[in-house]
């Protein structure tokens, strides 16, 4: 019997149910349906590679077809997306969770994805082993009970395929016979595929995947539902466990565990009622005793008190299938016994929650309208930047003037030779003398007639080099004219100390800015992460400096700011860089350029102090009593706060000209939202809202559409923590309109201000 491996078993489910709820998406065919027109698919060919053979089910989601590969001629069952239904971004990302759940398994008892793609109209498909077998549901369907031997045989294959995708970090969610599709394999006939990962969760994962499946919702058959699956809690693998237990009991009696007249009725039972013994099977009774106390712990309503692994639980399915130990008599009567003692405590339970009724209906009212409240709010904030995704980032390119300016200049004069060799060249580059490509040019002459001079003519030209690209923003040209020139210095044994380490504190400000064409020669390259490498330069620069005894000069405040910088994600570093954060505090008349910089990555440092434990740290500060400097402690979190303040201020200070304006609008838009996530950090609502309001206007100035989402989503935060739900509903659509239209530019000037 041909069979696809997501078979369908909506018939049952309507007898059982009034109204089933989540069943996989192919089990939804209404049985009442008009007669269908002719499929445009079949006889076509999909993505240049599949052919469409003929229609094996269709449900609420998708159509399963069964499929001949053109170059291979594999069948295969192709699942292509509804095209009504790519317009609802949610169900495009459960599309393509399935294939994300069932791609990352590689198991012989687990079904896995081989290939997926678009369609030449976009709609997205994903194709499978085609199967051709028997669901365990029918199988059940057909013998009543199934031999205890042989479901053993079937359970260790399911529980082997399980372990698997729990090692993956996937959650079946959707456990139930008719996910167990049972083909013949080298001559065994109940060989197991489980199927259907379409309503899966991948723990772990990024903040997307979270709120797709996230707790609330409620997913799964009710037969096989865990109580906390029921009750929409937070759910991992021991809830398949559970569901594994259900799928056992009904396959060794032919019924399931717990049946109520409607859904809720099964789910009630499923949370509260014991689970009934095993009893009216045919088999030896030890070996039920035995399955009947494994099935008891895979069914505990308390997930601590089940098995806490498919392995655990297969372990102790293997032990049955050797020689049953033990007198059948005792067994018999530890069956008999367990079934009245379940029995008894489901008469206590069902007559406990009739007296509780009248008591518990105002409190389920009220516990109505919150779970409402907050399953708008769960819905609502689907596809959300995740919180660590609202931190912006800070623009750089503001001291490049400034620390140009401070690198000695040593290069001879060579210009005027230059010129009249590029004479015709120049005239080539659109007559531009401020074209990139001319500067270019220009500069590679230049460095051809300085190798030809001296070493010195030549290390001197790599270093105006490596500042023009710096300037410009090509870091990874920047960085290798450096390189060049240390290495030019080195090799000609005319190594100079000072000028060597302003040029290391560039390459690691080139390297924090991009981590794009970076050629670190091997000198520098420690190991291959772009921040350690920033680390270890930096750290040269410093120590050349000190060795100078330079502490005031825009390059070495630079790099006292990007160390702060790089050891803020460093919690081992942390110590180390206190006595940097120190001896930046110490200097004064700082450029605006240099502090509204290195201020703010002072910031960053003294926060992940906090973060880490460390609550106070050392600054100066004027004594007026002693009229000179003195050290105090200072809590972490306090000076985080001020270096923001006076980073602002810097900002502020700066002259706004041309791209300076916006730039400075833009970063004053960062420090105002840093300000008020610390604020929302600390429960200050009234504070984080006035920042990210700040903020907002900084970005809506500039027009900026993906950092004022994120703003708006802080300020919706504050909003749901201050209970405002109308201020909440708002500021999170209006966020959530710019944030989902960003592929289509929006005019930020029309966003009401909230």
């Amino acid at each position: 019997m041909h069979q696809k491996q997501f078979p369908k078993d909506q018939e049952e489910q309507e007898n059982r149910f009034e109204r089933p709820i989540s069943v996989p998406e192919e089990q939804m065919v209404s049985g009442e349906q008009s007669a269908p027109g002719p499929d445009k698919f079949i006889g076509t060919i999909i993505s240049e590679r599949y052919e469409i053979l003929d229609l094996a089910g269709k449900g609420g989601m998708s159509a399963v077809y069964r499929a001949r590969h053109v170059l291979t001629q594999k069948i295969v069952a192709l699942k292509l997306m509804h095209s009504h239904l790519l317009a609802d971004e949610n169900a495009v990302r459960r599309f393509q969770q399935e294939a994300k759940a069932a791609s990352r398994l590689h198991h012989p008892n687990a079904i896995s994805v081989q290939d997926m793609g678009v369609t030449a109209d976009g709609q997205p498909f994903l194709t499978m082993d085609y199967l051709d077998g028997r669901s365990l549901s029918e199988e059940i369907k057909e013998c009543g009970q199934i031999d205890p031997f042989r479901c053993l045989h079937i359970f260790l294959q399911v529980c082997s395929a399980l372990a698997h995708a729990h090692d993956q970090r996937i959650v079946h969610r959707d456990l139930k016979p008719s996910n167990i599709m049972l083909i013949e394999s080298d001559g065994d006939t109940d060989y197991v595929k489980v199927v259907d990962f379409g309503i899966a969760k991948i723990l772990m994962e990024g903040s997307e995947s979270l709120k797709l499946t996230a707790t609330g919702d409620v997913f799964g058959s009710p037969y096989y539902m865990s109580p906390e699956q029921c009750m929409g809690l937070q759910l991992d693998a021991r809830s398949d466990i559970y569901s594994m237990g259900c799928l056992m009991f009904e396959a060794l009696t032919g019924r399931v565990p717990h049946e109520g007249k409607n859904v809720l009725e099964t789910m009630y039972k499923h949370t509260n009622l014991a689970t009934p013994a095993l009893t009216g099977i045919k088999a030896d009774p030890r070996l039920m005793l035995r399955l009947d106390q494994i099935l008891q712990k895979s069914m505990a309503k308390v997930p601590e008190q089940r098995y806490q692994s498919m392995i655990e639980l297969r372990d102790d399915l293997t032990e049955l299938c050797g020689t049953q130990k033990g007198s059948k008599l005792a067994a018999k009567l530890g069956i008999k016994a367990a079934d009245k003692g379940r029995k008894f405590d489901n008469k206590l339970a069902a007559l406990s929650s009739r007296k509780l009724f009248w008591v518990a209906a105002p409190l389920l009212m009220v516990l109505g309208a919150i779970v409402v409240s907050y399953s708008y709010y769960w819905v609502s904030t689907s596809g959300d930047p995740s919180p660590a995704d609202r931190e912006l980032i800070i623009n750089r390119n503001l001291t490049s003037a400034d620390t140009e300016a401070s690198m000695s200049d040593k290069t001879t004069e060579q210009c005027a030779s230059a010129q009249a060799v590029l004479s015709e060249s120049l005239k080539k580059l659109n007559n531009s003398e401020r074209s990139h490509d001319t500067n270019v040019v220009f500069y590679s002459v230049l460095l051809k007639q300085a190798k030809e001079h001296t070493p010195e003519d030549y290390y001197n030209q790599l270093r105006r080099y490596g500042k023009y690209f710096m300037k410009t923003g090509d870091y990874g040209e920047a960085i290798d004219a450096f390189e060049r020139a240390i290495n030019t210095s080195i090799q000609n044994k005319f190594a100079l100390q000072y000028e060597n380490a302003e040029i290391e504190a560039s390459i690691a400000t080139c390297l924090m800015s991009t981590g794009d064409g970076t050629k670190l020669d091997s000198a520098f390259l420690k190991d291959g992460s772009i921040e350690n490498n920033a680390m270890n330069v930096a750290l040269e620069a410093y120590n050349g400096f000190r060795d100078y005894n330079v502490s005031t000069s825009p390059l070495v405040v630079t790099n006292l700011g990007n160390l702060l910088e790089l050891f803020s994600s460093r919690p081992e570093k942390l110590q180390a860089g206190l006595p940097i954060l120190t001896e930046l505090l110490e200097i004064e008349n700082i450029a605006p350029s240099i502090k509204a910089l290195t201020y703010y990555q002072a910031s960053q440092f003294a926060n992940s102090c906090d973060a880490n434990g460390i609550k106070m740290v050392k600054v100066p500060m004027l004594s007026l009593q002693l009229g000179r400097r003195v050290y105090v402690q200072k809590p972490s979190k306090q000076v985080a706060s001020e270096m923001l303040d006076g980073s602002l201020k810097a900002f502020e200070q700066l002259e706004r000209k041309r791209t300076l304006k916006r730039i400075a609008l833009s970063n004053e838009g960062v420090i105002y939202n840093r300000m008020g996530l610390m604020a929302l950090k600390d429960e200050n609502l009234e504070l984080a809202a006035a920042n990210f309001d700040s903020a907002l206007q900084k970005f809506v100035d500039t027009n900026e559409s993906e950092a004022a989402a994120k703003v708006m989503f802080n300020l919706s935060d504050v909003r749901i923590k201050q209970k405002d739900l109308m201020a909440f509903y708002n500021t999170h659509r209006d966020a959530k309109r710019i944030w989902d239209g960003l592929l289509h530019p929006v005019k930020l000037d029309q966003i009401n201000k909230h």
